[in-house]
């Protein structure tokens, strides 16, 4: 047990260090915080003395129909309620996202097609290893990633005389849960495929189905209620519904079902690799 937490340790830092000095990671930041400064830009142009318009601005009209139809008009209303930066923190971090998502799959192909994986193997670490490493990995960017935004959102507010409201910590929190589960599905398809073009191919398709369903408000059909189950975006979707009931013990569910996701997730990973013939 100690042997393989020095071996996460030791790989964690590697692959953490080689992400923090890869110009993707800074151009998915800069991108980021390129978007909040054109959000929050939109934003003061949309409001006049009757308040906020949000068919003022192309921007605002694209994602006001998109909030509307995938969450509803209430919560459309509540998230405008308290300035741009919620929804310019959540579309500030889809470069970041992005990034982590094909460099997380497509470098573990590569590894692995190379025989990176087999000469880990013959060391003190094993593949569930590796793969716990890219999963903190991923976790740590994340957390890295939100801290930069939340910086760059307060200097905006103060530039622009605006207030961040009192739900953008808890927002944070919910967007960096509803992350982490799409990185434990990172770890569980680069364990079935080999082909770091099929795994981000199938990402794609998966993480495409789980945002139309998330834009229905009823399914009737089991087998797509048990897919909308499996996907980070309906407990994303139930802790913006609940953020604005202020129901702090209802609050917490939608944490506690995204780690509860992600370990059914990272534990069928495991069991992925340990029937493929790796040695664990």
């Amino acid at each position: 047990m100690n042997t393989r937490i020095n071996s996460v340790k030791t790989i964690f830092k590697i692959k953490l260090k080689e992400t923090l000095l890869s110009p993707g990671f800074f151009i998915s930041l800069s991108l980021g915080a390129a978007i909040i400064t054109l959000l929050v830009y939109g934003f003061i142009k949309s409001v006049d003395s009757s308040g906020l318009d949000y068919m003022k601005h192309p921007i605002y009209y694209f994602i006001g129909r998109f909030i509307s139809k995938g969450f509803g008009m209430n919560l459309l209303l509540n998230i405008f309620s308290e300035g741009p930066f919620l929804f310019s923190l959540c579309f500030a971090f889809i470069p970041v996202f992005l990034f982590t998502f094909i460099n997380s799959i497509y470098r573990a192909g590569y590894e692995k097609k190379n025989g990176f994986h087999e000469l880990l193997l013959y060391g003190p670490a094993d593949y569930t290893v590796y793969f716990i490493t890219v999963f903190l990995r991923d976790c740590v960017i994340y957390i890295i990633s939100l801290i930069f935004f939340s910086i760059v959102i307060y200097i905006s507010a103060l530039n622009n005389n605006l207030v961040v409201g009192s739900s953008f910590l808890s927002f944070n929190f919910l967007i960096f849960f509803t992350a982490t589960g799409f990185a434990a599905y990172n770890t569980l398809i680069f364990s079935i495929t080999d082909n770091p073009g099929m795994g981000i191919f199938i990402s794609i398709i998966l993480y495409f189905i789980f945002t139309i369903l998330i834009l229905y408000n009823q399914i009737e059909n089991i087998f797509l209620k048990v897919i909308m189950w499996l996907s980070p975006f309906y407990y994303m979707k139930m802790g913006f519904n609940e953020l604005y009931m202020y129901n702090a013990s209802v609050i917490i569910l939608p944490f506690l079902l995204l780690i509860f996701l992600c370990f059914i997730i990272l534990t069928g990973s495991h069991y992925l690799i340990l029937r493929k013939g790796y040695r664990s």
